[in-house]
């Protein structure tokens, strides 16, 4: 299988592990000329975004998007400017199938109730409007020979994205915001897991993507807090929250077609490491 991951990144690079272990034929995007010089020791084909998309794409069976920007400011021209020179790029392929990393960001406030594809989208940030456009420029190229499948992921951690590291710095700057939202999380192992999954059997359509446990995030700083014999962290209900959205993902719908997750990753033994 010749396989595309455009993003090599925190998701992408793992991915692109996997597949190029099981000795799949992979390409690989990146924007940065240094990192391009470190993947090409052990990738087969990469390439810096801007260069030629038709040239990309024209070999390739599987396309995966895993895209992510540098900053804030980035996500238009990295996720809705890179979906539509793909999807421009696609017209004269025979990639069957497009892989979407995008987020469960785009479900909003939800006011702590269960959500799941069927639920309507009500972004109210800027930039979760931009990651909804992306997702609808991408089922454009769907086609009777090729399938979109968006993963809208919840909150990732896995190596070098600790949750516990990230309650440890806290004991000493506090967090902003009550804590009174719920957790979505999702392991890197599992993501990975689930795109396999998704390219083996050929999965359209959209997918929650994130753990079995859902907690007020202040009380999974609390357990953390308690397991390390921490001091509870500090909340400072007057300063906004990044994690924006009270709501509940379920991961029904992923688990229905037959993905399971790890349950040695699952649940708080896998954040706590």
């Amino acid at each position: 299988m010749k396989i595309c991951i455009i993003g090599c990144g925190y998701v992408g690079r793992s991915a692109a592990i996997k597949w190029k272990n099981e000795g799949h034929e992979i390409t690989v995007t990146t924007r940065c000329l240094k990192k391009a010089s470190e993947l090409r020791q052990w990738i087969d084909h990469v390439y810096i975004l801007g260069e030629d998309w038709q040239k990309l794409l024209e070999k390739q069976d599987v396309v995966i998007l895993a895209v992510a920007p540098d900053s804030p400011a980035d996500y238009r021209p990295t996720y809705l400017g890179t979906a539509e020179k793909l999807v421009k790029a696609l017209e004269n392929t025979h990639v069957s199938q497009v892989i979407y990393t995008g987020s469960s960001s785009v479900y909003g406030e939800q006011g702590g109730l269960w959500v799941d594809e069927e639920t309507k989208p009500h972004p109210t940030q800027t930039n979760s409007k931009i990651l909804l456009s992306t997702e609808e420029i991408l089922f454009q190229a769907a086609t009777s020979y090729r399938q979109i499948c968006v993963f809208r992921l919840g909150e990732i951690y896995g190596p070098g994205r600790s949750i516990v590291e990230r309650v440890k710095r806290m004991l000493s700057t506090g967090c902003a915001g009550s804590g009174d939202n719920f957790t979505n999380l999702i392991y890197l192992d599992e993501i990975v897991s689930a795109m396999a999954y998704a390219q083996q059997n050929k999965l359209a359509g959209i997918y929650n993507l994130c753990d079995d446990f859902h907690i007020l995030r202040k009380e999974l700083y609390k357990k953390i807090s308690k397991f390390y014999g921490w001091p509870d962290v500090q909340w400072n209900p007057s300063l906004q929250s990044s994690f924006q959205g009270n709501k509940k993902v379920s991961n029904e719908k992923i688990k229905t077609a037959g993905w399971q997750i790890n349950k040695e990753n699952s649940g708080l033994r896998s954040i706590l490491f």
